[in-house]
């Protein structure tokens, strides 16, 4: 299994209050507040603009990119023939599931678990599904027509809609 940065910087993480002032989650509200979300435009502004040296303005740039990534909801699609798999990954946990091609102005149609068995089939909270649900339509939308037409919720089923 793989470590993650958080893992591997632990002790960096542990010393940022007596080496910076700041706590990771400091860091983190300094970073996302500076409106910068690229590795090296981070590690500079926070060489320039906090005189942090090289290497911790390194480490928490990376590890704000690692945390963007765990944050940041995503989709993928993948066709096999008239359907295939689709998912959704966000801070919430993973949704597999698969798609199939609609018809009229129904562009494809998306199974997603019924409210009973979300939790058993997602492992993800079921308070947590209607946002989930929504998210994953919207980024559904966005991704398959650039945000044109509309999604529906339906008991079992995402109907993304041109």
């Amino acid at each position: 299994m793989t470590r993650s940065r958080f893992d591997e910087h632990a002790d960096f993480i542990n010393n940022l209050p007596s080496t910076t002032g700041k706590t990771l989650g400091n860091w983190f509200e300094v970073i996302s507040a500076s409106k910068k979300n690229k590795f090296l435009d981070i590690r500079k502004w926070l060489q320039d603009k906090h005189k942090l040296a090289t290497k911790p303005a390194t480490n928490l740039a990376m590890l704000y990119d690692e945390h963007l990534e765990n944050i940041t909801p995503v989709v993928w699609l993948y066709t096999n023939g008239r359907g295939g798999d689709v998912g959704y990954k966000g801070p919430e946990g993973r949704l597999n599931t698969e798609w199939v091609v609609g018809s009229g102005d129904i562009l494809a149609i998306v199974d997603i678990p019924t409210k009973e068995n979300w939790f058993v089939v997602t492992g993800i909270f079921s308070i947590h599904r209607e946002p989930v649900v929504e998210t994953f339509g919207r980024l559904l939308l966005e991704r398959e027509t650039g945000g044109r037409g509309s999604f529906e919720v339906q008991e079992n089923r995402l109907l993304i809609r041109s």
